[in-house]
């Protein structure tokens, strides 16, 4: 009865706030004249940490090595656990336009302020979606915009990291734009997929990585930047969990011996 209360109020403030949300978001695009949106941009990051704080006893932690603004720009990636990845990541203290599919961008007044505020869209019926959202991706890039990709590309059932996709390791090469991991814990915990009610989950962390330099002399081909940082963000995501290598190798080895 808890995570029926519990997810009614979520599901109906986050509705009621979009609704005064857009409207502001229409106003600011009025004015903004920047064609890299960054204000819009940046009240869509206000209204993501808004949605964290609508429960008293939700908290996002900020850790890491968190780079200052003028370091940038970043191609960040970040593992994907849920749908409440978005408004938990919105507390990195970067500008950043996110890749996302393009169903997000349809849901009434939220998914339309994404595209208002210049995210990048990516239709998975369409062959050449990808190789569209990265040309995007790296106009941004060469404004010094950062962007970030989940290259897992759907979320995870278990909170591990499945195989990430090439097409950011791709850019990153291709711009030289270094990579900046960031690895989420907590956030499928509390929203579980093809669910929409919230558990009592209310500690979601944010760990960032010190960049990964991508330059054509450090690495062979897309392949192995992809495997680095791949085995980092795992390792670091054990981590958070409390497993170490030892465990790891334990339930691997039960995983290949189970039917």
């Amino acid at each position: 009865m808890a995570s029926v209360v519990r997810s009614v109020w979520v599901w109906g403030a986050t509705a009621f706030l979009a609704v005064f949300e857009y409207l502001v978001m229409a106003g600011i695009l009025l004015v903004d004249r920047d064609p890299l949106r960054r204000r819009a941009g940046r009240f869509l990051h206000w209204c993501g940490r808004t949605v964290t704080r609508l429960l008293p006893a939700w908290q996002v932690r900020l850790e890491g090595q968190i780079p200052d603004a003028h370091e940038g720009p970043f191609l960040i990636v970040g593992n994907h656990q849920s749908h409440t990845d978005i408004p938990v990541i919105c507390w990195l203290p970067l500008q950043f336009k996110w890749v996302a599919k393009k169903e997000l961008f349809s849901i009434p007044v939220a998914g339309w302020m994404f595209g208002m505020a210049g995210q990048i869209a990516v239709d998975r019926k369409d062959s050449r979606a990808g190789a569209k959202a990265l040309i995007q991706a790296a106009r941004f890039l060469e404004q010094r915009m950062s962007v970030l990709f989940f290259p897992e590309g759907t979320r995870s059932r278990d909170g591990n990291l499945l195989r990430f996709q090439d097409g950011p390791f791709r850019l990153a090469l291709k711009t030289g734009v270094p990579i900046l991991p960031v690895v989420i814990e907590g956030t499928g915990d509390l929203l579980q997929r093809n669910s929409l009610l919230f558990t009592d989950a209310h500690l979601f962390r944010v760990r960032v990585l010190a960049p990964v330099g991508a330059s054509k002399q450090e690495w062979t081909d897309a392949s192995a930047l992809r495997d680095a940082v791949h085995a980092r963000m795992q390792a670091e995501l054990d981590a958070m969990r409390g497993r170490d290598a030892t465990t790891q190798s334990v339930e691997a080895e039960v995983d290949a011996l189970a039917p």
